[in-house]
């Protein structure tokens, strides 16, 4: 077995903590990136589609995590609330509320919404 002199020992040690140092700082970064990007929960408040945000807040967390408002176009939430409407059961003002809520900040007007407590 081939002995190491100490400044060997130290210059290995050296490039592998600067590797593990490397990779950790990237994984944080990645985790920065990804956690700011995310729109922040919102809850109903008043406004014109108080309605439309206590049935998003309260029906569309039942199943899966509800699409945050303003994140998609009216066409694409046309489609999907399309496929809830065999499992929700909403009158159809209430689907016209919803989806107005949802695509509002997507169509240059404001949800009625503000930021939750984390």
């Amino acid at each position: 077995m081939k002995k190491l002199s100490f400044r060997a020992l130290a210059d290995r040690t050296a490039s592998w903590l600067h590797l593990r140092v490397g990779r950790l700082l990237g994984s944080g970064a990645l985790v920065l990136v990804v956690g700011c990007t995310n729109a922040p929960p919102v809850t109903p408040e008043g406004g014109p589609h108080a309605q439309a945000a206590a049935t998003w807040k309260k029906r569309c967390g039942a199943c899966h995590v509800p699409v945050q408002p303003g994140l998609r176009t009216r066409e694409v939430l046309l489609v999907a609330l399309q496929r809830h409407r065999t499992r929700v059961r909403l009158e159809e003002r209430e689907w016209a509320e919803l989806v107005a809520f949802l695509a509002a900040s997507k169509e240059g007007q404001t949800p009625a919404m503000s930021p939750s407590a984390p």
